[in-house]
């Protein structure tokens, strides 16, 4: 089953999740000559710290093609944390985890999404890089589809690259991974404007911290940096940590944002 902030229309059509050969067919494709997405799905079904980093793409995307909608598949526990960072218009929650799930299962969560999101999309980028990612890729149906070549780890003999416009493994900049995350807008022929990772928080957080910081008698120009500190907390609390108690959870995110704070007072 498939969750969604907010609600879309699917279109459920026939499609086909295996292709053939290593590479789509046809010539790898450009986006200059051809109209601005409308629509734009990004792939990203990882970790806390990669959805941070594809912020900076999405920020790139929407100077780039500012009409456009704007969509994001990502893990259920950080759909709410795409929202309320307004790092994507919509949020598509996807389950990529096999463990505990039948063949039965996985392929009726598959289908849920192909049919949910088939034909929906002018253009969709894959940053998960992975089999599981380059299944629903193929399957979206976009006309235009940017991937990595290489990708990350070599593919098996029996699978195939979807992508039609090929991103470098890392784009200009360096080898830090921001920039493999930047590197579809130079596959599209675009420049990015903006490279620098970001996190606002949210007003409920805003006002926790003022609160955390009054009550320490910490001085007003910790509170920038106490904001800083909180918003990554706040992202923290939509990740993949295990706990045993939300109530210590949210109470060891207090004490170790009045501990930044301090430190840097």
């Amino acid at each position: 089953m498939i969750h969604r902030t907010p609600a879309g229309v699917a279109n459920r059509r026939a499609f086909s999740l295996f292709g053939n050969g290593r590479r789509a067919s046809g010539s790898a494709l450009s986006a200059k000559g051809r109209p601005a997405p409308r629509s734009i799905l990004v792939i990203q079904t990882k970790y806390i710290g990669d959805m941070v980093l594809t912020s900076v793409l999405v920020r790139n995307l929407r100077l780039a093609y500012p009409d456009a909608k704007i969509a994001m598949l990502c893990t259920p526990n950080l759909r709410d944390f795409v929202i309320s960072q307004n790092i994507a218009d919509e949020a598509i929650a996807f389950d990529r985890r096999d463990k505990g799930k039948s063949l039965f299962q996985r392929l009726a969560e598959y289908l849920s999404v192909v049919l949910d999101l088939r034909q929906r999309f002018d253009l969709t980028i894959d940053l998960s890089d992975s089999k599981t990612s380059r299944i629903v890729h193929r399957s979206v149906g976009a006309p235009m589809r940017v991937g990595f070549d290489p990708t990350d780890r070599p593919m098996k003999f029996w699978e195939s690259q979807p992508a039609n416009v090929f991103a470098a493994h890392y784009g200009q900049g360096g080898s830090h991974y921001v920039y493999r995350h930047l590197s579809p807008m130079q596959a599209l022929g675009l420049d990015a404007a903006d490279v620098t990772p970001r996190l606002a928080p949210t007003p409920d957080a805003q006002w926790e911290s003022t609160t955390i910081l009054a009550g320490r008698g910490l001085s007003r120009n910790a509170y920038s940096r106490c904001m800083q500190a909180r918003a990554i907390m706040e992202a923290m609390g939509h990740s993949s940590m295990t706990v045993t108690d939300d109530y210590v959870r949210e109470a060891n995110k207090k004490r170790i944002a009045v501990d930044i704070a301090r430190a840097i007072n």
